[in-house]
């Protein structure tokens, strides 16, 4: 059998080389890319970019569910999760701009309220100059959305950006009609006869006349008369009625009047 000369060093084995980690999909994008690509990453106008990111992005999947209506739906997560590296590859930013805010509210069958938001968007997408002065595309939308809290204005601004995207973009989908993944249906605005007989009940609870429960009302809204307040359309005098009942159990609670 050969013997190893102790004149000469053993030969060392060979480390094993680490596997490469995993490249992200927004690095494998930079892979396929050829001159075409290139050039309108360097100097494409606006137009070609939006267009480049179109044909990248591809499908994007129904990931969310309306627990309410029993569909599922893309998010404007989704949307925002597949589009930022292609927004970074084609240099592509989004500055927002809302105008026409429209707010109302109506009670629910819980006899809570609901607050309905309804805006537009204005979506300006923006790129590097080039050869060409055309960086820039504006693209419209309307959002629509409503809460039981405060969120109906974010819901509704996320709603006019998710179908900018969608209509920019032609984001393949079957379902256009997924805003909200909670739907709360809402009650038949009560009349002002009844607002004023919950009024009453509040009153009698405090042991307060109306024109004593209501003054502080009136006169954050001009020093209004009593006969005034009384001739409030129904859907203003709901939230205050909303209000008022909370803060009356609250002091009943609390053993206080």
């Amino acid at each position: 059998m050969p013997t190893q000369d102790p004149a000469k060093p053993a030969a060392k084995k060979a480390a094993a080389t680490p596997p490469a980690p995993e490249r992200t999909k927004s690095q494998k994008q930079w892979d396929v890319m050829d001159d075409h690509d290139l050039r309108i990453i360097e100097t494409g106008t606006i137009a070609e970019r939006l267009a480049g990111i179109a044909r990248d992005l591809g499908a994007v999947d129904k990931g969310q569910r309306n627990a309410d209506q029993k569909y599922n739906f893309r998010g404007i997560d989704d949307l925002m999760n597949a589009l930022h590296p292609l927004l970074a590859k084609y240099s592509v930013t989004i500055a927002p701009r809302y105008t026409r805010l429209d707010r109302f509210e109506r009670p629910t069958r819980s006899g809570g309220v609901m607050s309905y938001v309804v805006l537009q968007g204005d979506y300006t997408f923006t790129c590097p100059g080039g050869p060409t002065d055309w960086t820039s595309l504006t693209v419209t939308t309307i959002g629509e959305a409503s809460d039981t809290s405060d969120k109906a204005t974010n819901k509704a601004m996320s709603a006019a950006l998710k179908y900018a995207l969608i209509q920019t973009f032609t984001v393949p989908t079957k379902d256009m009609d997924d805003a909200d993944r909670v739907t709360v249906e809402s009650a038949p605005m009560p009349t002002r006869e009844a607002l004023i007989e919950r009024i009453d009940k509040c009153c009698a609870k405090m042991g307060m006349p109306r024109e004593d429960i209501t003054q502080k009302y009136r006169e954050r809204h001009g020093g209004i008369s009593q006969e005034a307040f009384e001739n409030l359309a129904p859907e203003v005098l709901l939230p205050f009625v909303v209000s008022l009942e909370g803060h009356v159990e609250q002091q009943l609670q609390q053993g206080g009047k």
